[in-house]
């Protein structure tokens, strides 16, 4: 068994290499923010995706284009995630002030006009399905700000916080909105005027609007908007357990990071919301999960049953979503699995200096640490490990 405290000493090297970098990191999917790939892209949408791919997939730091170390918004919100819990179990004066100043740097890059605030990547990126600049906000970087300032919430009680909750909540249903499927049914847009229904960011939105209430005590979202959503994720499982990325013809794949979003999203749900029909999808869902992201060897997989690409985001989901269905259902927890993959991402990934690799694949690996996609999400599930430990 891999001691917590062990693992306490990796989260702490690697917050002090975030603090070292004062947050700043290169990102993945950065190559827009290069002054000479913009001007070459054309403003062309397939072009910008063909440099924004190869700039992630070079597997050494290619950025003398001038790509550019961002203070990345996911990144900061995962930080103060991580401060509010950590003072939460410490009440450290020190960590308190840190998750202010998180907080304070959160809200000093969303969106916001007079009644709403929101996020979004900020920096040019373009998808198969859609293109967004630093002003665009998004469901998936609003919703995990979302879940920061909850966790601020959760430690302090500051009771002030429920303003940005309620601010958040009239971005996300007026500036993104969302799609009646149905008349049970709905799912709300990932981006302004992007009807793809994007299954796994609205199981993430449906966690925070159930949690938001439950916390504060105060149907700051209706329940037509919860239910809704519930209806619909589980109306798209498959017949498998699985679920797509979405329900449109080019996002029709499955991954371990995605997938695990969903479950522990729906394992975290209130009492209220945990009937048989949930019950039986969540069943459904973890058994194809463990028997398709997590090998006999407890290695993480990608996409079902591979293990290459090994990757620092995806391992940081399946690790946290097994340490949350654990603490949910303690009667069903495999420390030995749990522990394997632990100690599998820490041999693949984890450089002794305090950061993850980004990936690693079958004959070589990316050492670039990216803070938003691979450092904070690591900490967040080596940090929901030790608390299964704890219990």
């Amino acid at each position: 068994m891999i001691e917590s405290r062990s693992l306490q000493q990796v989260i702490t090297q690697c917050i002090g290499f975030i603090e070292k970098n004062d947050l700043y990191s290169y990102d993945h999917f950065d190559a827009l923010t290069s002054p000479v790939l913009r001007f070459f892209s054309l403003k062309n949408r397939l072009l910008e995706r063909i440099f924004i791919q190869i700039n992630g997939k070079l597997p050494f730091n290619f950025r003398i284009t001038g790509t550019k170390k961002l203070q990345h918004t996911k990144a900061i919100s995962d930080m103060l995630m991580v401060y509010s819990i950590l003072y939460g179990r410490s009440g450290s004066p020190q960590l308190l002030e840190k998750a202010k100043k998180m907080l304070e740097l959160l809200v000093s890059k969303a969106q916001t006009n007079n009644n709403g605030i929101a996020w979004g990547l900020n920096f040019q990126y373009s998808t198969r399905f859609t293109t967004s600049t630093p002003a665009t906000i998004n469901l998936y970087s609003t919703v995990f700000a979302g879940f920061a300032i909850l966790s601020l919430y959760e430690s302090t009680g500051d009771a002030s916080l429920k303003i940005l909750i309620e601010k958040i909540r009239y971005s996300l249903e007026h500036e993104l909105g969302y799609i009646q499927k149905s008349p049970q049914s709905l799912f709300f847009r990932y981006y302004p005027n992007e009807d793809d229904p994007i299954i796994n960011v609205n199981a993430l939105a449906l966690w925070f609007f159930d949690k938001s209430n439950s916390l504060f005590k105060f149907k700051i979202f209706p329940d037509q908007l919860i239910s809704g959503i519930l209806n619909f994720i589980l109306e798209t499982q498959n017949e498998d357990g699985s679920w797509w990325y979405a329900i449109t013809n080019n996002g029709r794949w499955v991954d371990g990071f995605h997938t695990g979003y969903v479950i522990e999203s729906l394992i975290n749900l209130s009492p209220e919301l945990q009937n048989e029909r949930t019950r039986k999808s969540i069943e459904k869902a973890f058994q194809y999960f463990i028997n398709n992201f997590i090998t006999r060897n407890n290695e993480t997989c990608y996409f079902p049953r591979k293990i290459y690409p090994v990757d620092a985001q995806n391992s940081a989901q399946i690790i946290q979503t097994l340490s949350s269905y654990y603490n949910v259902y303690p009667e069903q927890a495999d420390e030995r699995m749990l522990n394997g993959l632990i100690q599998h991402t820490l041999d693949n990934l984890y450089n002794q200096k305090g950061y993850f690799y980004f990936r690693k694949m079958s004959n070589f690996t990316y050492k670039l640490p990216y803070f938003r996609w691979s450092q904070t999400p690591m900490i967040l599930s080596l940090i929901s490990a030790v608390k299964f430990q704890a219990s």
